[in-house]
């Protein structure tokens, strides 16, 4: 997921789409500006960027998932298993498909505030090769940030501008500011800065909800695969939905907790597995019918596991 910003500039640095999106700015064609960004690329674009990241983070949750000592002395995870190449497949496809949904939006963003602002056809188009890949809350994000330096560069120094403004300030990840003026180059190196900035966390937001849906995919196909081999007895086990259960635990998620289930059932709400939301840290445990004490201390060493591997995924990001 590390070259997600490339993948989508790259839609735009063809001079030719420049040039559309700058002939339909000069007609005041919003619309013909949305369609000339080939926006519909996208999804084949994606695709190797986003099978591998879920891929790799799908047969990873299968070798972490808690299995019964004996069956895991025999299981071996088959990836190329055709409900796993299937289910592998369609959710590339549902990824790419949102992460284009959400690049329309934010285009459309883009190119709305270039018509408010009045901007150049030259400058909206570097605009959307800029921004291109962000939801639309961030392109807003970006346009306040803007207005914002332009206030601050109408003062001959930073000094004495009261903490709220310098922490603003400091979203660029800059530092030392306080005498500095805000000239034309400043604000521009503090935009891009922050720009930069909402590009990773947009990337890092989209890697961390595909590692939590496939960590949770993974373990499901283990389980199943083991059934079917007939290594699990589904008259003998069970998987169990385990809810953070702390502050930050969400109702919906902690009125699943403990909730049984076959291995291919669905949950009350009709969830088949976590995650029920974005950033949601549920997982699931398999357990016996009998007894779902034992389930715990394994599912807590899992949980830990999965939790370094998202935090690998991050740093390779940044």
């Amino acid at each position: 997921m590390a070259d997600l910003a490339d993948v989508m500039s790259s839609l735009v640095d063809d001079p030719a789409v420049i040039r559309d999106i700058k002939a339909a700015m000069l007609r005041n064609d919003l619309a013909g500006a949305l369609r000339a960004v080939p926006l519909d690329k996208l999804p084949k674009a994606l695709e190797s960027t986003v099978s591998g990241h879920i891929r790799d983070t799908f047969e990873k949750a299968a070798d972490l998932a808690p299995l019964p000592k004996a069956v895991a002395a025999s299981m071996r995870f088959d990836v190329t298993n055709p409900r796993a190449v299937e289910y592998i497949s369609t959710m590339t496809m549902n990824a790419a498909l949102q992460i284009q949904q959400d690049a329309v939006e934010g285009v459309r963003a883009i190119i709305r505030r270039a018509f408010v602002e009045g901007m150049h056809p030259y400058e909206a188009a570097r605009e959307i090769k800029n921004l291109i890949g962000l939801a639309s809350n961030q392109v807003k994000a970006i346009a306040n940030y803007s207005n914002f330096l332009d206030s601050m560069g109408e003062r001959e120094s930073l000094m004495g501008i009261g903490q709220g403004a310098m922490d603003r300030l400091k979203r660029a990840g800059v530092r030392g500011v306080g005498s500095l003026s805000l000239t034309p180059d400043k604000k521009q190196e503090f935009l891009g800065r922050y720009t930069a900035r909402l590009i990773k966390e947009r990337a890092i937001g989209i890697a961390r909800t595909l590692t939590i849906e496939e960590s949770n995919a993974g373990q499901n196909e283990l389980w199943r695969q083991a059934e079917d081999d007939g290594l699990i007895d589904s008259r003998l086990w069970q998987k169990v939905w385990i809810a953070a259960h702390d502050e930050r635990t969400r109702p919906l998620c902690g009125a699943l907790h403990g909730q049984r289930r076959e291995l291919n059932g669905t949950y009350p709400d009709g969830t088949g597995m976590p995650p029920r939301h974005p950033n949601c840290r549920c997982r699931e445990g398999l357990v016996k019918r009998s007894d779902a004490k034992e389930l715990l201390p394994i599912h807590a060493q899992v949980a830990a596991k999965v939790a370094k591997r998202i935090e690998k995924a991050m740093r390779v990001l940044g």
